[in-house]
């Protein structure tokens, strides 16, 4: 019984045999040299007062009870602070616990 048991999971832990994908001649698109360094740059100001621009206002407010309609308002006098947050976003790759997901959206820049 003990040879059996073995024989039986040394057959199931060999490789399987390939699954007949075969992506050889397919042609992946890309970006140009000059998308990308503009990808990998710093978020402007602008860009991220447009994406709270794109995000729906009324959705129900983040852990800071604040939604998009209350941020787009008072842009003068907190914009710069979420675009620290932003921008530290970009250099540590942490976004602090309890942020508002909303802001993920920006993410992809990078």
């Amino acid at each position: 019984m003990k040879d059996e048991a073995l024989v039986y999971f040394e057959n199931r832990s060999h490789p399987q045999a390939k699954l007949g994908v075969n992506l050889d001649g397919v042609q992946f698109r890309k970006i140009s040299v000059a998308d990308n360094e503009r990808l990998c740059t710093k978020f402007k100001d602008a860009e991220i007062l447009e994406a709270t621009k794109q995000c729906g206002g009324s959705k129900s407010p983040g852990l800071d009870g604040f939604n998009f309609n209350f941020i787009r308002t008072n842009w003068d006098i907190i914009g710069a602070d979420i675009s620290e947050a932003i921008q530290c976003f970009y250099e540590t790759g942490y976004i602090p616990r309890g942020c508002n997901e909303s802001f993920i959206t920006l993410i992809p820049k990078r």
